[in-house]
Order: structure tokens, then C-alpha cells, then sequence
């Protein structure tokens, strides 16, 4: 037999050529190796970046959320001044109490004193 490692061997029984493999020798399975070893090393240059820009879209989102509920907040203020502030006097007896009263606790939320309007 040939010492040729890849040598196709003819079999005369199948008439096709087959390829005999054998193991590779220390030297080359050495190299094998060391060859996986530096493939399976993770390349982390690109995480920082990755990181960097979730770190700056997070603290955008949170900028937009604040300015939401500050917007929000303006807005409830303008409201409880318009009811606050709303005639009265073409509202029914049970109307003007019901507005009394949500102004009322307006006044509680805003921190105004109340008097009695007896």
C-alpha cells in the first residue's frame, strides 16, 4: 500500500476509486488547535460602542418621558384653572354644587385654603 495519505484506491469489485483518510499526525493536529484556539477569542471592540449608544438612547428616552409628564402636568394645571375659573352662572343649583365641589378639591390638591361660601 502507498504511504500517500489521500491516495484513491481502486476497488475492482465496485469499479469506483474510493479515498482512504487516516488521522492527522501530532504535528498537524498541534496546529489544528491552536488555529480554534484564536478563532473561539471573542472580538469586544464593538461592544463598547454598542454600549455607548444604548447608554445615550436611554438617557434621550428618559429626557422625552420628563418632558412628557412635564407637558402633562401644564396641561392638568390649565385645566383645573379653566374649571376654577368657569361661570357659574347659568349652571343649575345641582351643577354649581358639583362645580363647587370639584373646585373644592382642587383647591385641597393646589394647597389653597378654602372658605365657606354659605
Amino acid at each position: 500500500m502507498s504511504s500517500n495519505l489521500e491516495t484513491p484506491v481502486e476497488v475492482k469489485e465496485y469499479d469506483t476509486l474510493l479515498s482512504i483518510s487516516h488521522p492527522i499526525g501530532q504535528k498537524a493536529a498541534k496546529k489544528k488547535s491552536k488555529g480554534k484556539k484564536s478563532s473561539n477569542t471573542l472580538d469586544l471592540s464593538g461592544i463598547e460602542s454598542v454600549m455607548k449608544e444604548k447608554n445615550v438612547n436611554t438617557s434621550k428616552l428618559i429626557q422625552l418621558k420628563e418632558a412628557l409628564e412635564r407637558r402633562l402636568q401644564e396641561q392638568e394645571r390649565h385645566m383645573e384653572y379653566e374649571i376654577l375659573m368657569k361661570d357659574t352662572s347659568n349652571m343649575s343649583e345641582q351643577q354649581r354644587k358639583d362645580h363647587e365641589k370639584y373646585c373644592d378639591h382642587i383647591r385641597k390638591k393646589l394647597g389653597y385654603q378654602i372658605f365657606s361660601y354659605v
